[in-house]
């Protein structure tokens, strides 16, 4: 039985933004999610952003935002979409496909794009370099913010970012260490927090330490396991509890800071 949103989410997580939520997955039961998105809409919910994947979502975010006027877009090449392109032609058709969504409604940002290590068999590192540049050269010509996906390789991320500073954007679901969380931070990014399951709670209270107030947000990264949206939202709760316990703040207020760190990096117009 498919859960509703009051059976799994009670009054405080419909207040959370998600800043990034794939809910325009293919594996995502339509009826369902819309069901409980109208839902959620009731509820007070202020929305979420559709971080980019590839060409084949495309069709799927626009009727999103389309019915949701509270979701925005990011549109971008993922790294894993990069990957299982057949070939360099493949991918230069993704690219267009990408620059043709740009005027497309509620489009906010540039991304998912980045580095992935777990990909390297299928692309080296210099070819993901290269389209992660692409990316880059893209959000700066057209001045908007960039949804970073970075995993391993974080020295040549920043390497590759560093010609583009200052720069407007997040790394998603940051998994590097606490260390470098600074270093992020001088180039002018966010970092943000999923409550992914396999990650040490101790990494995650350092990392969550590291990152300054003004430059944290939370995400749920949906879909994730077998968690129905509102059971995502709920785990962003959890762990928005977690975080306000670390960082010593009231949950409510810590809600709200979290909702205006989006605001400044997507220039939306969340409530």
């Amino acid at each position: 039985m498919i859960p509703s949103v009051d059976s799994v989410m009670g009054p405080g997580p419909t207040s959370l933004l998600d800043h990034h939520s794939h809910l325009d997955d293919p594996g995502a039961d339509v009826s369902c999610l819309n069901r409980q998105l109208h839902e959620l809409r009731e509820a007070g919910w202020p929305g979420a952003l559709l971080p980019g994947y590839g060409p084949a979502r495309h069709e799927r975010a626009r009727q999103l935002v389309a019915e949701f006027p509270c979701l925005f877009r990011a549109i971008g090449l993922h790294p894993e979409a990069l990957a299982l392109c057949a070939d360099d032609q493949q991918r230069q058709e993704a690219w267009l496909s990408l620059c043709e969504e740009l005027q497309a409604p509620q489009v906010v940002a540039i991304g998912e794009i980045g580095l992935d290590q777990r990909y390297r068999k299928q692309m080296s590192l210099s070819q993901q370099n290269a389209w992660f540049i692409k990316g880059l050269e893209l959000a700066q010509q057209q001045g908007l913010p960039v949804v970073l996906h970075i995993v391993g390789w974080h020295g040549h991320a920043l390497a590759a970012l560093a010609p583009f500073a200052p720069l407007q954007g997040v790394v998603h679901r940051y998994s590097g260490p606490p260390e470098l969380v600074d270093a992020y931070e001088a180039l002018g990014l966010h970092l943000s927090l999923s409550p992914e399951a396999g990650v040490a709670e101790r990494k995650r209270e350092s990392v969550a330490r590291a990152i300054a107030a003004d430059r944290l947000l939370l995400e749920t990264d949906w879909p994730q396991g077998d968690q129905s949206y509102p059971e995502a939202l709920r785990a962003m709760q959890g762990m928005l509890a977690q975080v306000s316990e670390w960082q010593q703040e009231n949950p409510n207020k810590l809600a709200q800071r979290l909702a205006e760190n989006a605001r400044r990096v997507y220039r939306t117009a969340w409530r």
